[in-house]
C-alpha cells in the first residue's frame, strides 16, 4: 500500500496505487467478512524493490512512495518496501476472522534459465544449478527488510520456500526433470505446486 512503480523514463506511474487494484481488493475483503475464517497470502518480488546488482531485469523500474516521480538518488528503496509492506500487513491483520500469511519470495536467479530448459530437452539427466551464495547475495537486502517488517507483526505467519529450491551450496533450476522457472523470478506450474503444498502443511 502507498507504493508506486515507474518504468523507464516515464513520469506516469505503473498504477500500483490505482484505486481499482490493491486498495479496492482490500476494501472488498473488509466489506465481505467470512462466516468462518479465511487466509490471505502476501507474496511479491521483493528483491526487485531493493538494490542488488544481481537482479536481472531491464524493466525493473523504480519504486517509491505514492506521489510525483522522484530522482532515484532521493529514494530509500528499503524504507519504501518496509513502509508499503507494513501498511499492507497492518490493514490485513485488522480484517475480521482473517489469517495472514507472508510468503517469502522464492529464490531469484541471477541469470535467465532458458539454456537449462533447452538442455533438458536433449539430455533428460542434465542438472542445472546456480550457487546458493549468488542467490543469497541477490536476496539479502530484501530478506533483511522483510524480516524486520515481519517482526512487528507477530500474528502474521511467515513461510520461506527457499528449502524447496536450495540446499546449503546450490539452488536448482530443474527438479525431477521439470523446470522450476520460466525466467529469473517466475515459477513454472510444477514449482508453484510445490510451494502450494508447503503452504498446506
Amino acid at each position: 500500500l502507498g507504493v508506486e512503480r515507474f518504468i523507464d523514463e516515464s513520469e506516469r506511474p505503473y498504477g500500483c496505487v490505482d484505486t481499482a487494484k490493491l486498495p479496492a481488493f482490500l476494501a472488498n475483503l473488509a466489506a465481505q467478512p467470512p462466516q468462518t475464517t479465511r487466509t490471505v497470502i502476501v507474496v511479491g518480488r521483493f528483491a526487485a524493490m531493493t538494490p542488488s546488482p544481481n537482479v536481472v531485469s531491464n524493466r525493473r523500474g523504480t519504486f517509491q512512495a505514492n506521489g510525483p516521480r522522484l530522482p532515484a538518488d532521493q529514494i530509500d528503496s528499503a524504507h519504501v518496501l518496509a513502509e508499503g509492506l507494513g501498511a499492507t500487513l497492518q490493514t490485513l491483520q485488522q480484517l475480521p476472522r482473517t489469517t495472514v500469511v507472508l510468503l517469502a519470495q522464492p529464490p531469484e536467479l541471477e541469470f535467465v534459465p532458458m539454456n537449462c530448459n533447452r538442455l533438458q530437452l536433449w539430455q533428460a539427466t542434465a542438472n542445472c544449478y546456480t550457487p546458493r551464495a549468488a542467490v543469497d547475495d541477490t536476496m539479502r537486502a530484501s530478506r533483511a527488510v522483510i524480516a524486520r517488517v515481519h517482526a512487528a507483526f507477530p500474528s502474521v505467519t511467515m513461510i520461506d520456500p527457499t528449502p524447496l529450491f536450495c540446499d546449503d551450496t546450490q539452488c536448482m533450476v530443474m527438479q525431477a526433470g521439470y523446470p522450476l522457472y520460466t525466467d529469473t523470478n517466475h515459477l513454472t506450474p510444477y514449482a508453484a505446486r510445490q510451494v502450494w503444498q508447503l503452504l498446506l502443511r
